[in-house]
This record gives C-alpha cells, sequence and structure tokens, in this order.
C-alpha cells in the first residue's frame, strides 16, 4: 500500500509541475509591460470623475484643486476642482471631484 502512495504522489507532484511549467509558458507569451512587477504605478482615470493610483510612494500636497503624489518615477499631480481623497492606503489612493489634469513632474 505505501508503494502505491509514493506512486499517487509523484504523478500529482508531475501534474502540478507540468501546469506551472504551461503557465509560465503563457506568461512569457503575453505583451506584458516591461515592470509588470509592481513598481511602477499604474493610475486608472474613470471619467472626469474618479481617478485611481496605485503603488504610489507618498502624498506630497493633498488639496481642493491640487493633489500631488510621489511615486517610483516622479511626483504625479492631478489637478481640478473640489479633489477629494476617498481612499488613501499604503498602495492606492482615490481621488474624486472634477479632474483637469493628470501630470508627472519628472
Amino acid at each position: 500500500m505505501r508503494d502505491d502512495n509514493k506512486n499517487d504522489n509523484k504523478n500529482v507532484d508531475t501534474r502540478i509541475k507540468s501546469r506551472a511549467n504551461a503557465g509560465s509558458r503563457v506568461l512569457s507569451r503575453l505583451d506584458l509591460p516591461e515592470d509588470a512587477s509592481g513598481a511602477e504605478p499604474c493610475v486608472r482615470m474613470f471619467g472626469t470623475n474618479s481617478l485611481w493610483v496605485e503603488n504610489h510612494r507618498g502624498v506630497l500636497e493633498l488639496g481642493r484643486k491640487t493633489i500631488r503624489l510621489y511615486t517610483s518615477i516622479g511626483v504625479l499631480r492631478i489637478t481640478g476642482e473640489d479633489l477629494d481623497v476617498r481612499l488613501a492606503d499604503r498602495e492606492t489612493v482615490r481621488c474624486d471631484g472634477l479632474i483637469k489634469s493628470v501630470e508627472y513632474e519628472i
């Protein structure tokens, strides 16, 4: 009986490794940005009223007309009217309000 269990475990290990290799092959063929590891900021804008920034490194300025965030590639400046930060944690900032411009100070 023990030999059967060892063989079953080897078969399961082989299947898991095979799936992992298949997953690696698929990921290598995807057209991903150079740094898909999450180190660079990801900025998503929804219409003109909501903006999400992932992978920021801190809030530098917080005002009703300007919000500035420190990122790995420079300071991101968001300007607009009635800006408000609805969410701010270690990774993500969500800004709401009338967003007029988004630009990097490099």
